[in-house]
């Protein structure tokens, strides 16, 4: 009778740890997949803000080409005709 109770408890024992095993195995498996979602979203982002970058430097690049030159820069002065 004591070796039936002892051999409960020690099933119940194993029991115990396995449901305990499964749930740390679980929530770790949650917690890696969290950290790769987060790590996923994070890319994402960084990607759009490079993109955006890119093209502000590009509509910047693209502003500089389009304005004239100045025309102070061509002018030159003649020389005064002795006439």
């Amino acid at each position: 009778m004591l070796e039936d109770l002892e051999e409960r408890e020690r099933v119940l024992k194993k029991a115990r740890m396995e449901r305990r095993e499964e749930e740390v195995k679980k929530w770790a498996d949650t917690e890696r997949v969290k950290d790769e979602g987060k790590r996923m979203m994070e890319e994402r982002e960084k990607e759009i803000r490079m993109r955006e970058e890119e093209a502000e430097r590009n509509r910047m690049q693209a502003e500089e080409e389009d304005v004239p030159p100045t025309i102070g820069v061509y002018l030159v002065q003649r020389p005064e005709s002795p006439h």
